[in-house]
């Protein structure tokens, strides 16, 4: 479950790209914040100036379906499959996030 590559002496970070606009998006990464204990994570607003120089693949991406999740060979997941992909990298989350995946439960 490791996320992007680093410069040696840095961890590997998965990115999620969220609207900076958004007060409910900032809400939600506030919350994810603070359950990134081991900062797993890197947070970048989709208003970032260089967001599509960084990442080409979010070229044709339209920000108003949800967030993104940025994976280590650079698999863009999106919205409810992006929530989905952060909690299954958090404390606590990834032991009961397995039942999002059960038919009938979501």
């Amino acid at each position: 479950m490791k996320c992007e590559k680093k410069p040696v002496g840095e961890k590997e970070r998965c990115v999620v790209i969220y609207d900076g606009n958004c007060g409910f998006c900032q809400k939600q990464i506030a919350r994810i914040r603070r359950w990134d204990r081991n900062s797993v994570f890197e947070f970048v607003p989709s208003q970032e100036t260089r967001l599509i120089e960084r990442f080409p693949q979010l070229a044709e991406e339209d920000f108003n379906t949800g967030l993104r999740l940025i994976d280590p060979s650079g698999r863009v997941h999106v919205g409810a499959d992006g929530t989905y992909q952060i909690a299954r990298r958090l404390p606590f989350w990834r032991h009961i996030v397995w039942l999002y995946r059960v038919p009938g439960l979501t």
